[in-house]
């Protein structure tokens, strides 16, 4: 999207914060009460969904007796937008028999209004005062929280398409949503309730680890998540940033996500495994990175805990005793728990610092930048799903979506059934039927997986190095042209823009 169709664009700004004793005990209790609320939500909107639905009002059909006395049962809906048909039946005498109502079918999905309500009304029957938590954590929660979850469960087209899960275990670690936090001399103020004991005590506000005066209002309200993990805070912040317009370079550039490493035309960005020459050996040796290190830790802690639960079942079996969680959370146990939750935080960090970085680069010096528009969902069933988990194809595509917004870039999406690595770049000629390249390369003219030979201008190279540059010869017109030749398994010529 161009400059100057929007002036300005919402994005999250991640700040970590340093709160006093008081407010980290504000802040921790808000999250254990959240993770109540989402446990409550779910219950709540399940027996919505399955059970009658008694918030709604009954309706009650009572047909008439006629005088041959037949008995006729009375039937229940439920008053919705839609209508229920009636159908009498009669005999030849024209006297009713029997009366058949057919409720046109529905399907009632609630709605984090209408389960907040439920749980309200639920409340006010048993007595239940309001607590000293702020009504913020409740309604956020419901309304926002839980009600985006399910939507996103009843689209299987949306990336986090997941069933809501109850969270057994409710721990300090999490997050919880404050839409009424204000800002006031570099300083957050999140949202209390008038009801709360010694209110006058939260009133001083946390200190911040950036610079926040560009946000001083006291009178404008932020949507805010207060974040706690690995005994550090983090507030998210909802803000507006002014889209600016990068110079034009007249350069453009495609980008091949692989596992390993992104491939553009002019740098290459290594993640588990990093290329080096060896002298001795007269060639190239694959080295492992921090990331792979990282990832072998990994594996080794989750064998040794699979193994301590492993053995703990067996023996409880043998001596008929009850299994119990209790019984392998040993203090070694959580010892390994916490060196496997740091190092998993560790992996993350660097791979988000990789991606903004190499992002950062492809939006400053190009126009365009063309990306290919996978279908992880179904490449992880594959054989290299494994990899795949920890790819990055997703967060890579929104972080270069949202910087080419907010830095005036144009990015084109290449459809999915686009032959990138059949392509030749340099006469444009893309193979199909028996000279195409698969995972076990060519039989009928003996090239390996990774390399790309054009049997119309002779032209070599590797395979994924020169995916970028067959990219750019995308045109979305002549994709339904494409579709037709490759059906009919002869090579043809794929005209770029």
């Amino acid at each position: 999207m161009m400059a100057d169709k929007q002036d300005t664009m919402k994005l999250t700004r991640l700040v970590r914060i340093y709160p006093n004793l008081l407010m980290r005990d504000f802040i921790k209790r808000n999250i254990r009460y959240s993770q109540e609320c989402w446990n409550r939500g779910i219950k709540t909107w399940q027996h919505m969904y399955h059970e009658e639905p008694n918030h709604l009002k009954k309706i009650v059909f009572t047909p008439k007796k006629d005088k041959q006395k037949v008995k006729i049962k009375t039937k229940r809906f439920y008053q919705t937008h839609l209508v229920v048909k009636t159908t009498v039946k009669r005999n030849r005498q024209n006297k009713i028999i029997s009366y058949k109502f057919t409720p046109v079918t529905r399907k009632y999905t609630p709605t984090g209004k209408s389960v907040r309500d439920n749980i309200i009304d639920a409340n006010r029957t048993k007595g239940i005062k309001e607590t000293i938590y702020p009504n913020e954590v409740f309604q956020n929660v419901l309304i926002y929280d839980l009600d985006q979850s399910y939507q996103a469960f009843f689209d299987p087209s949306r990336p986090d398409s997941k069933r809501p899960k109850i969270k057994q275990k409710i721990s300090d670690n999490g997050s919880y949503l404050d839409t009424q936090a204000h800002i006031r001399d570099g300083k957050i103020f999140p949202t209390t309730n008038v009801k709360m004991p010694n209110r006058k005590l939260y009133t001083g506000g946390i200190r911040c680890g950036e610079d926040l005066s560009d946000l001083n209002d006291k009178n404008k309200r932020y949507r805010m998540r207060f974040i706690h993990r690995d005994h550090k805070f983090y507030v998210a912040i909802s803000v507006e940033r002014p889209i600016k317009s990068l110079m034009a370079t007249g350069q453009w550039d495609g980008v091949d996500v692989n596992v390993d490493h992104f491939n553009s035309t002019n740098k290459v960005v290594w993640l588990s495994k990093q290329p080096l020459y060896d002298r001795k050996l007269g060639k190239a040796v694959y080295q492992k990175t921090r990331l792979a290190r990282l990832y072998d830790k990994i594996a080794h802690y989750q064998r040794t805990l699979a193994n301590k639960r492993e053995c703990i079942i067996r023996h409880a079996k043998k001596a008929k005793q009850k299994i119990d969680k209790s019984l392998w959370q040993t203090k070694n146990y959580q010892k390994i728990q916490l060196k496997l939750r740091q190092c998993y935080l560790k992996v993350d960090h660097i791979q988000h610092d990789i991606v903004q970085k190499y992002t950062n680069y492809l939006v400053k010096y190009h126009d365009r930048i063309y990306i290919e528009d996978l279908d992880v969902k179904h490449m992880k069933m594959g054989v290299a799903s494994k990899g795949l988990h920890r790819s990055l194809f997703g967060y890579f595509r929104q972080t270069l979506t949202y910087k080419c917004q907010l830095f005036g870039r144009e990015l084109v999406v290449v459809h999915a059934k686009y032959p990138s690595t059949q392509v030749c770049p340099n006469c444009g000629f893309a193979k199909a039927g028996d000279n195409k390249i698969t995972l076990k390369g060519n039989q009928k003219h003996h090239t390996k997986h990774n390399e790309f030979k054009c049997y119309h201008c002779g032209y070599t190279a590797d395979r994924d190095a020169k995916v970028p540059v067959s990219l750019m010869r995308y045109n979305a017109d002549s994709m339904a042209e494409i579709m037709k030749r490759q059906k009919l398994g002869q090579d043809y010529q794929v005209l770029g823009i």
